[in-house]
């Protein structure tokens, strides 16, 4: 039997750096590592640990601002106090306005905060939902999708293509697939198509 599954002493620990031998003070050599701790998944998790853990801060920190604000009670005052100015806002017909909080990069949602005339909080929406994804129609503009959407995560323009796309990351299936939404603009500003893609991680 390998001495390393007998004695169980040579290890990687989650950063992937050999850890010291227990019986002989040096560092262990790589192929001194047990099998299973050199497994592709263990690589892949120590490498995107960082990011997990920013998202997972992320969410738990919306859920908290998420709850402080009431739909008929809560007020301008306290959406500021919880979430402070926003990066983005418009002006509604009926005399409201919404108010973009996106939660990009790590994020996978947009929030709109829409409050009345009186500066009371009508509703609270994630932008970023199939049902919305399939709102967007060719011909639509800039300021339409954004009104459904909030602000792209980035935005690039394709001169020999003549087109924008703005680009969302959302969310999939699993916590650790990378999925974005595209938006195809042609240079007239109107939507071209709209396309969903995973992006694979090495």
């Amino acid at each position: 039997m390998d001495r390393l599954h007998r004695a169980g002493e040579c290890r990687y620990d989650v950063a992937r750096r050999p850890r010291i031998h227990r019986r002989t003070g040096r560092h262990c050599l790589p192929n001194e590592i047990a099998p299973f701790m050199r497994s592709p998944f263990l690589s892949w998790l120590a490498r995107w640990r960082p990011f997990f853990l920013g998202a997972l801060a992320l969410v738990g920190c919306d859920a908290a601002r998420l709850d402080a604000i009431v739909p008929g009670q809560s007020t301008t005052a306290d959406v500021i106090r919880h979430w402070g100015e926003p990066p983005g806002r418009w002006d509604n017909d009926d005399g409201s306005v919404t108010w973009e909080y996106p939660r990009g990069p790590m994020g996978t949602a947009t929030y709109l905060i829409t409050l009345g005339a009186d500066g009371v909080v009508r509703r609270v929406e994630q932008a970023l939902t199939e049902a919305n994804y399939a709102r967007i129609r060719p011909g639509m503009s800039h300021d339409e999708v954004r009104r459904i959407l909030g602000s792209p995560g980035s935005t690039t323009v394709f001169p020999l293509k003549q087109e924008e796309v703005w680009d969302w990351r959302i969310a999939g299936d699993l916590q650790w697939e990378e999925w974005h939404l595209y938006v195809n603009f042609g240079l007239d500003g109107r939507v071209r198509s709209t396309s969903k893609a995973m992006i694979q991680k090495g």
